[in-house]
């Protein structure tokens, strides 16, 4: 499974991913999401057929292709996939909150995996030279995710 962020897939490559998903013998089953204002950057989400042991239920997907959430089941196991291409900048938080809002309605026994491009750094005190505190706008976004991850 994998997650890709900054695709600039245009309407023939949707069709394709959607024959490809009727196609029992092509690999890999595609949940996209794109600007629903005009063609361009987007996500999506490559499983294995092999493991996917359920068609799977988009459950979001955010209006400018920044973000996709799916309820799949991996040989049994239920999860929730998340797929992120956060906004840097004063917006970050917001964009989180509404995510959070969008996609937060717990279930037991569900595992939850996010992944992509969230455009902050986790720890900075760590991953910064010269170590640096959080801003106030990073602590928000990490305890949005925190919450994703819970839910």
């Amino acid at each position: 499974m994998w997650g890709a962020c900054e695709l600039n897939q245009t309407p023939s490559v949707e069709a394709k991913w959607a024959q490809d998903n009727d196609n029992p013998h092509a690999p890999y089953h595609t949940f996209w999401a794109s600007k629903q204002t005009q063609a361009g950057a987007g996500i999506a989400l490559f499983i294995n057929k092999q493991v996917l042991t359920s068609p799977g239920q988009v459950v979001y997907t955010h209006p400018m292709g920044k973000a996709l959430a799916v309820n799949i089941s991996l040989n049994h196991v239920p999860f929730l996939v998340v797929v992120i291409h956060a906004p840097s900048g004063p917006t970050q938080p917001a964009f989180f909150q509404s995510l959070i809002q969008a996609i937060t309605a717990p279930q037991p026994g569900r595992k939850v995996i996010l992944m992509g491009d969230f455009n902050f750094v986790l720890r900075p005190e760590v991953d910064v030279i010269p170590a640096a505190p959080s801003s106030t706008q990073e602590q928000a976004s990490i305890e949005a995710l925190n919450q994703l991850a819970a839910s």
